[in-house]
């Protein structure tokens, strides 16, 4: 770990700067939950084998407290989370203060805004966080998705077989779901480099998923997943984003889905009208559209 000085041509201020290798992250929950900027959780980073303490995070409910930082710009931004074994740049404040046998020491403090990644590590196996209530350390590992991906591909199985009556077929089409899914999210990832995976796999996941509504196969799912990617997905993006959704280009399909009957749904008797009295329809004033 190295600390590099140097001054800031604007102000003439001293700039200091913690340049190392992650060892360690350690999280604590904010004594009553948020303080008034509405921050959960505070940071300590350990680099090389000084500290940068005072990171505030704030982190929604049901999720884990992880240390984001956008390591592009506020036009163009590249969204990263810290982890153990990370190269980082972290602009720091020193603070002095006296320890109580009367000892001179530095604080170093900084923010998530303040943290610049320089080289991706291999990934930590842990970040150690300590709750407000008592102290109590416990550990948060990277989210293992294996229970949201088995049931992703068989809600895909399912919904191209229509029954539940072969398990068996269920399996293999959705070993053949996964393997359809875990091949577009890569291809998908390749094409938008400074998309986060979460955004990757839920963008994927559920255009996979929908398109299974009108296939019968796996293999007619990826063609209609892919024209869910290309031609729908962008344009949404933008719009939920805070874009105009009509400033977006979308190409007009040729081919249009209708949605399939599954084995489960009876096919409706044809019903001829001249049997049907007059007074079972309604007015005109009674459509809602």
């Amino acid at each position: 770990m190295a600390i590099e000085r140097a001054e800031n041509p604007a102000t003439g201020e001293e700039i200091v700067v913690v340049k190392g290798i992650v060892e360690k992250v350690f999280i604590k929950e904010i004594a009553g939950g948020t303080d008034k900027f509405g921050n959960t959780h505070r940071a300590s980073i350990l680099v090389g084998e000084d500290w940068v303490n005072n990171v505030n995070l704030k982190t929604k409910e049901g999720y884990d407290p992880q240390v984001r930082f956008n390591n592009g710009t506020k036009n163009d931004p590249d969204w990263v989370t810290l982890d153990q074994g990370d190269t980082v740049r972290i602009v720091v404040t020193e603070s002095p203060w006296t320890d109580k046998d009367g000892n001179d020491r530095v604080s170093l403090n900084s923010g998530v805004s303040k943290i610049k990644l320089v080289k991706k590590g291999s990934g930590g196996n842990k970040t150690t966080s300590s709750s407000s209530n008592g102290g109590q350390k416990q550990s948060f590992q990277k989210t293992d998705k294996t229970g949201m991906q088995i049931g992703h591909a068989i809600n895909v199985a399912i919904n191209l077989i229509g029954d539940l009556d072969d398990p068996g077929k269920i399996v293999n089409y959705a070993k053949k779901a996964h393997d359809l899914t875990t091949s577009l999210k890569k291809e998908y990832a390749e094409k938008n480099p400074k998309m986060s995976d979460y955004d990757v796999g839920a963008m994927v996941g559920q255009s996979v998923l929908s398109a299974s509504h009108y296939a019968d196969t796996v293999a007619e799912i990826e063609p209609l997943a892919r024209q869910t990617l290309d031609e729908i997905v962008p344009a949404v993006s933008d719009y939920v984003r805070g874009g105009n959704a009509e400033s977006s280009e979308t190409k007009t399909s040729a081919k249009k889905t209708t949605k399939r009957t599954t084995k489960k749904e009876a096919t409706p008797e044809r019903v001829d009208d001249d049997n049907i009295p007059s007074d079972a329809f309604e007015d005109d004033d009674g459509v809602p559209f």
